[in-house]
């Protein structure tokens, strides 16, 4: 291949080259803290309490599950020291001992059925409160996408997340580049008006 040719596929390559980086946008920063938009969406607050009322509902049935074996442990324990009495006969003695038995199967069964509703109570509201936060970060990040559109953002920060090793992964960025008030003031334009309470 002649120098020549080997000149212009050169500068070709040059052109080609400068024509892609100048198709590239101007890099504008724009920062956010997703953490902080979550926390004072109306929904998230207002899932809160609803989380926190199903906790206190379970606590509830928690209390009362333990009274009821607190009741069965007391009937077994009676029956246990009735089988301690000198003065059964040996169909009396036989007698005890199988109610005994029988009562004391009956506190490990509520001792289960306690344990099992603990786990499955911890379980749905785990569940509840993750499929509710994948849900308000969808719509927080499109409320994000759209403010960044308006500013022309071509890169977006968040500065709520911590690093591997505790520190936020933006050590310092100017205020004027934060949109958390635009994003926080947009998602909660939908919050519903809280009815007058009357004197």
């Amino acid at each position: 291949m002649s120098k020549t040719i080997l000149t212009l596929l050169s500068l070709a390559a040059f052109c080609a080259a400068g024509t892609i980086s100048q198709a590239q946008p101007a890099l504008k920063i724009a920062t956010v803290s997703i953490g902080r938009a979550y926390d004072e969406y109306w929904k998230t607050q207002e899932n809160v309490a609803k989380l926190r009322d199903a906790q206190t509902k379970a606590q509830e049935q928690v209390a009362d599950l333990q009274k009821q074996l607190d009741e069965v442990i007391a009937e077994y324990q009676a029956l246990e020291e009735k089988t301690k009495s000198t003065a059964l006969s040996k169909e009396g003695l036989a007698k005890a001992q199988a109610d005994a038995e029988s009562k004391l199967a009956e506190v490990n069964a509520k001792q289960q059925e306690g344990q099992q509703f603990i786990q499955n109570t911890q379980r749905s509201l785990q569940l509840r409160e993750k499929n509710h936060r994948d849900l308000m970060i969808d719509e927080i990040t499109a409320v994000v996408e759209t403010i960044r559109a308006k500013r022309g953002a071509t890169l977006v920060l968040d500065t709520s997340g911590p690093t591997a090793i505790g520190l936020s992964a933006i050590v310092y960025a100017d205020s004027a580049y934060d949109m958390t008030e635009e994003v926080i003031a947009e998602l909660n334009k939908s919050k519903p008006a809280t009815p007058a309470t009357s004197p």
